[in-house]
């Protein structure tokens, strides 16, 4: 009798243990889940904190530096053909003002030129002002380009050449010159210009 009870307490502290084991690794595994989880979030909320702040400051400036070195020369030689393109512009723009005003002041009747003489004075050199009277049409062109490019400019003179043989008071002939004016960037301002002598045509 008493072996067999020796016998049923050793059985029943055989099962308690393998329990016990159980119980132990269950709560092992448990444990080994749980640090798995936390480490699974850590990983996450850094992902979305990268989602959420983007890009650092130095990968940005970074960024702009590589984009500066590779459009850097296309943008400067856009900056250089649209200076060129403004150049080539005032130049044809100067020559068709020069031949416009030509062609109006060539037309002006000379009573027209005596009056304003009379009510204007000469400089030193006996030279008017070439008022814009004598080339509306023309005047109109430039103020319509001055909008554009304020640098373009357009200025004249005149005046009453003695011709030989003749009473020095007489004023039968007209010498007049056109300058245009604008400013180049690279070169500074430049110039150009006509001129033409107008004879008083025969009654």
């Amino acid at each position: 009798m008493h072996e067999l009870m020796a016998s049923c307490h050793c059985e029943e502290r055989k099962r308690r243990s393998s329990l016990d084991r159980e119980d132990c690794f269950a709560s092992l595994a448990m444990t080994g889940l749980r640090q798995l989880n936390a480490t699974t979030a850590k990983q996450g909320n850094w992902g979305k904190m990268r989602e959420t702040h983007g890009f650092t400051l130095l990968e940005v400036v970074l960024s702009l530096f590589i984009l500066a070195l590779v459009f850097g020369p296309f943008l400067q030689g856009l900056v250089s053909q649209a200076k060129v393109g403004e150049d080539t512009e005032k130049l044809q723009m100067a020559i068709k003002i020069l031949q416009s005003v030509k062609e109006e002041v060539s037309t002006v009747r000379f009573k027209d030129f005596w009056a304003f003489a009379d009510k204007n004075k000469p400089d030193a050199d006996g030279n008017y002002n070439l008022d814009d009277m004598f080339w509306p049409h023309s005047k109109e062109e430039v103020l319509d380009y001055q909008r554009k490019y304020r640098d373009f400019d357009v200025t004249g003179m005149l005046r009453f050449v003695p011709r030989q043989g003749r009473e020095a008071e007489e004023r039968s002939l007209v010498y007049f010159k056109v300058n245009v004016t604008w400013t180049q960037p690279n070169m500074g301002k430049q110039k150009r210009s006509t001129s033409m002598m107008v004879v008083e045509p025969k009654s």
